[in-house]
């Protein structure tokens, strides 16, 4: 009786495996397009607008570092009285509502 299983290296399996793959045609490979988004503003009378854009990262920024300075004194802070935590959490309460309804998500930046 032969022997049908033949002990082989994994890069033998590979190749064969591969071998048995056909290539994809060659009219369904696409290059991979850069995703690219343009703004344009005519200044000065978009003035307004060209800041906002420009400046939204030091916006998120100062809004991300005022939801943490408020989180650090929620949970960290012992020399604060309960009224105080209290009314920090209510502003920290309010500031995220804000943030919600328009549409703010401070953690989904990188």
């Amino acid at each position: 009786m032969k022997n049908f299983f033949k002990r082989r290296t994994l890069s033998e399996v590979s190749a064969d495996f591969a071998k048995k793959i056909p290539p994809p045609p060659k009219n369904t490979i696409k290059r991979k397009r850069e995703m690219k988004a343009i703004l344009e503003f005519n200044l000065p009378e978009d003035k307004v607008d060209f800041d906002l854009a420009t400046k939204a990262y030091n916006l998120w920024h100062v809004c991300w570092q005022m939801d943490q300075y408020l989180r650090k004194e929620i949970k960290y802070n012992d020399d604060r009285s309960k009224k105080e935590l209290k009314l920090l959490q209510e502003v920290r309460e309010e500031f995220n509502g804000f943030m919600i309804e328009n549409n703010i998500d401070l953690h989904s930046v990188e």
